[in-house]
């Protein structure tokens, strides 16, 4: 399945967007500047059509213009190119990486429902499935269906009614296409909350809560959630009321733009000052909160030819009525600064020991009252600017706004209860004696952590002409800033610094192994040693089952219940591993995973993380859980784990033993919540090349890797294929029934294996149709009294994981380095054993000995191929792995596995071995192969019951019986 691109796709009947909405358009790349945003026009996208989708052309060109075609359009593109399609007049409010990934494997759209109010007004409380906003891959199904809905209709000569476009080609489409489709599930579509997509109403319509929405809107405050983006609900196409213009004073697009065009002006007069001046007003006027700026040092020099002006306030000097004098690429910034950021909730401090030039500061900052003043400074500033125009904001709330002091900036600033979004330091003059002063001020700044995070400090006098020998009063200052952390952002006349975001870590560093006590009491050394030597501070807990339970009964009273009522150890401890979480944060590892590098630059700011389980890009895997339970890592008390508890108990309650693994927390997470750490509603979601890679799919940047069981305290290299059958031990399970078919599958065996004799083991107490095979020196083990007296009430399936798992953990040999495990009922391809040893010989090169072989399969697998010279084996789905007919494990696969069955198959009887085997290989991330053709062929008439009788009688498709003849099976 294709990624979801990095692609922002918008649509205007025009190339020149509205300039009510421009800025929402901007938020996209300015959010996401790894993205590429494509903007098209109506022209653009039949040009687009011709190129891309010309058999779409006809029936797109049928519909009239406007709204109906963008609907279309918009399908189209999605279908097409995937990524993501917004109305323009929705305003990107943080990255899109997080709700792209957001797309589990098996998904293909991401949609949300309209906004309450609007589905109880217009839709009588009816669902409404959106298309303002999606996120797709490239083929979803559910538009691929829409768009044959919409050709469908074109064709049927549908009477078209742009007024209706929401039911006919918009919304009410797509909730006819996923009712076709059966639902979001089948339609493979993720739902997104609606409160993260539409935190808005459309304020024109009437509804009793529109009072709170008001007050919302004003304070963008976002009713407590924390949006991606949000739609402003523009409605150019049906009415000319809109929302955009109704609140065009307190949108942050709107009230931006504002600035910016108070701010243009003065662009020009403040020379060399322009560019760092300029992009702190912008950053400010970006923000949504309050902003807080303090000036050390304000208007003092106000003629560009020293003497007699400069560092003084002498009116005659500065000339208070005639702005064209001022200096204002050297002292208005005050000025420039208040008349931006008119309209903002913003606090301006100016600061100066002088009285005069604080007098100097109060006169630039009154409102010019009369008519024939402010007409006479236009005049004056016609020659300074192109159009002539200055605006002047003469507020009423400057004066509120704007306090000024007079003191020195040390003691302001040892003073001052508060953090600043921006600190201007413009005191002093370019000498040593201000160097020094500086430094000091810039040492209080970050003591006292006077600046918020991502705030800025602004040094005026950074760089002069050479030639003026002139000290920079940036010299001390700016080294104790980097020392600090700070980033510099600008360098030229001024310097620009930034105050890094201090991350939070939410997630402790303790490591919670958790291992299965039947099968290993620890963790292997070698992935501990790891952990260890990566992380040597983080806090080491491993956990058993006898620790869980004492856990539980200890910290997790009100779960006890719960979790005596799993029937066995492994669901317990799967349970009990979401408690710990819930209970102690930290991460949650399965003890087959191996770091790669250290996770501390993984923490920070992150609440929850989850890692998609499977390779999203291998179709092989199609319908397979999103997330790893193996890898989980969360803050303590994450609201997350409360809402998943009262789902275990409900679980419990309603379909008993139902696992807690992969596939429950996938639909915990599709539930849709909308609350999941401090500061963002999802959890982080990584990729699986990121977390848990298997060695074949793991990259540089991976943090973990799985570690098979089966190679842990192994050295690979050491073990060879096995080149002749003293090599390797055989065993043959049976049991007694009326037709012996055991004796024609040793007959077959014998006619080319020279090996030691095989081990037979039988499955039910009788055994004198074994005695001949006794005296010929095969090992017969049969079941004794007490064996049988134990499992004869045991239903067939678990009766036959007994007998298997006793075929695969008999001791082996010194010298066997693999097992070939049979049923009774096969018979062999003459030639079969040169061809399993070159299989062996190739599989030994590829993977060591970490891997199965089936020498047998109900299937004939896609695109294999076994007449292709060197064709000798295929890889095996174990998703859809069945049949053990004929199986070699090498030997630590073989020991490994014999444990997982005694534990899954034998004491839980979970699922036939067969499914078992598979479920193991997909765990460890051990590949299975198939011979091609298969070596053995299922001979059997009866069945055990197991499969519900549907089996009887399968047999392979591959299976050849002479595989000797070279005109129909070509050898290597």
């Amino acid at each position: 399945m294709p990624p979801v691109p990095r692609l922002i796709f918008l649509t205007w009947k025009v190339r020149q967007i509205p300039r009510a909405v421009q800025r929402c358009v901007e938020s996209f790349q300015r959010r996401n500047p790894h993205w590429t945003v494509v903007i098209m026009s109506d022209a653009d996208c039949l040009k687009w059509l011709a190129a891309k989708r010309p058999a779409d052309l006809a029936w797109y060109e049928a519909l009239p213009k406007g709204i109906l075609r963008a609907d279309a359009m918009r399908l189209l593109w999605l279908h097409e190119m995937g990524g993501i399609y917004a109305d323009i007049d929705v305003e990107c409010l943080r990255p899109l990486d997080g709700l792209a990934a957001m797309l589990g494997y098996g998904e293909w759209l991401a949609l949300t429902r309209d906004h309450p109010v609007h589905e109880r007004i217009h839709f009588h409380n009816t669902p409404m499935w959106m298309n303002d906003f999606m996120v797709a891959r490239p083929g979803a199904p559910l538009i691929g269906v829409a768009l044959k809905m919409l050709a469908g209709m074109v064709a049927a000569g549908f009477q078209w009614n742009p007024r209706n476009a929401v039911m006919e080609t918009g919304p009410g489409l797509l909730n006819r296409a996923l009712t076709v489709m059966g639902g979001l599930k089948p339609a493979g579509v993720r739902y997104v909350p609606w409160e993260v997509i539409h935190p808005l109403p459309d304020m024109t319509n009437p509804f009793e809560e529109k009072e709170a929405a008001d007050a919302a809107i004003r304070r963008r405050t976002w009713r407590g959630v924390n949006p991606w983006v949000a739609h402003y609900w523009y409605h150019t196409w049906c009415s000319t009321r809109n929302m955009v213009l109704a609140y065009s004073d307190c949108l942050f697009a709107d009230r931006h733009e504002a600035a910016m065009e108070r701010l243009e002006p003065y662009r020009s007069l403040l020379g060399p000052r322009s560019e760092t001046v300029g992009a702190v007003l912008e950053k400010l006027a970006a923000q949504d909160g309050p902003v807080t700026l303090i000036e050390l040092g304000v208007a003092r020099s106000f003629i560009t030819e020293p003497p007699p002006g400069v560092d003084g306030a002498d009116p005659a000097q500065w000339q208070p009525g005639q702005p064209a004098a001022w200096d204002w690429g050297a002292g208005c910034f005050t000025r420039v600064a208040v008349e931006t950021l008119a309209g903002y909730d913003f606090e301006y401090h100016g600061v100066d020991p002088s009285a005069a030039a604080l007098d100097v500061a109060r006169t630039m900052l009154r409102p010019l009252t009369t008519a024939p003043e402010e007409a006479r400074v236009r005049a004056a500033l016609a020659e300074l600017l192109d159009d002539g125009v200055l605006a002047w904001a003469g507020h009423a709330e400057t004066e509120r706004r704007v306090h000024l002091h007079e003191q020195r900036a040390a003691a302001f600033l040892a003073d001052f209860d508060g953090q600043a979004d921006l600190i201007y330091m413009d005191h002093g003059e370019c000498s040593e004696e201000t160097a020094a002063m500086h430094a000091r001020d810039a040492q209080i700044i970050i003591e006292r952590g006077l600046v918020k995070e991502g705030g800025i400090v602004l040094i005026d006098d950074h760089a002069h002409d050479p030639e003026k020998h002139l000290v920079p009063k940036s010299r001390d200052s700016r080294r104790i800033f980097e020392a600090a952390g700070w980033m510099i952002v600008l360098e030229g006349r001024q310097l620009l610094l930034q105050r890094p975001y201090e991350v939070p870590e939410y997630i402790p560093r303790i490591l919670h192994v958790f291992c299965d006590s039947r099968r290993q009491k620890a963790y292997r050394a070698e992935i501990a040693e790891a952990w260890r030597k990566l992380h040597p501070e983080w806090e080491v807990e491993a956990w058993d089952d006898d620790r869980v339970r004492d856990f539980i009964m200890g910290e997790c009273p009100a779960f006890l219940e719960t979790f005596v009522s799993y029937r066995t150890d492994r669901l317990r401890m799967a349970a009990g591993k979401l408690m710990v979480l819930k209970k102690r944060g930290g991460i949650a590892v399965d003890p087959n995973l191996m770091p790669l590098r250290s996770l501390d630059e993984l923490l920070p700011g992150l609440a929850l993380i989850m890692a998609a389980r499977y390779p999203r890009d291998q179709p092989e895997f199609a319908g397979a859980e999103l997330v790893h339970s193996g890898f989980l890592a969360s803050c303590a008390e994450h609201p997350f784990w409360d809402g998943l508890e009262h789902d275990l108990r409900q679980s419990q309650e309603k379909q008993p033993d139902t696992p807690p693994d992969s596939a429950f927390l996938t639909a915990r997470l599709r539930d849709g919540l909308r609350f999941l750490s401090p500061d963002s509603e999802w959890p982080e979601l990584l990729d699986h090349r990121a977390i848990a890679a298997s060695p074949e799919t793991a990259n540089e940047d991976a943090w973990l890797s799985v570690v098979p069981h089966a190679t842990l305290s192994l050295d690979a290299a050491s073990i060879a294929a096995p080149a002749e059958d003293g090599q390797i031990s055989i065993s043959v399970m049976t049991v007694e029934r009326p037709q012996a078919y055991i004796h024609d599958t040793i007959a077959s065996l014998r006619k080319e294996w020279t090996g030691a004799p095989p081990s037979i083991f039988a499955g039910s107490p009788g055994r004198a149709f074994l005695d001949r095979y006794e005296k010929e020196g095969c090992a017969v083990h049969g079941t004794g009294s007490e064996d049988w007296e134990r499992i004869r009430s045991w239903n067939v399936g678990r009766k036959a994981h007994w007998n298997y798992w006793r075929c695969l953990s008999f001791p082996a040999d010194q010298e066997s380095v693999g097992r070939m495990i049979f049923e009774d009922d096969v018979k062999f391809a003459v030639g079969w054993k040169g061809r399993f040893y070159r299989t062996l010989a190739a599989l030994y090169q590829l993977h060591g000995p970490c891997f199965v072989l089936a020498l047998y399969s109900v299937f004939e697998q896609e695109g294999a191929d076994s007449r292709k010279p060197g064709q000798l084996f295929t890889p095996y789905n174990a998703r859809t792995f069945m049949g053990t007919q004929g199986m070699f494990f090498p030997e630590p696969v073989r020991r490994d596995f014999a444990e997982y069955i005694r534990c899954y198959g034998v004491e839980e009887n979970l699922m036939p071995y067969d499914l078992l085997l598979g479920h193991y290989c997909e765990e460890q991330r051990i590949p299975i192969y198939m011979t091609l053709p298969s070596l053995v062929q299922h001979t059997g008439k009866q069945t055990t019951g197991q499969s519900g009788g549907s089996m009887i009688g399968h047999t392979s498709p591959t299976f050849v019986e002479d595989l000797t003849d070279g005109r129909q099976w070509v050898s290597p």
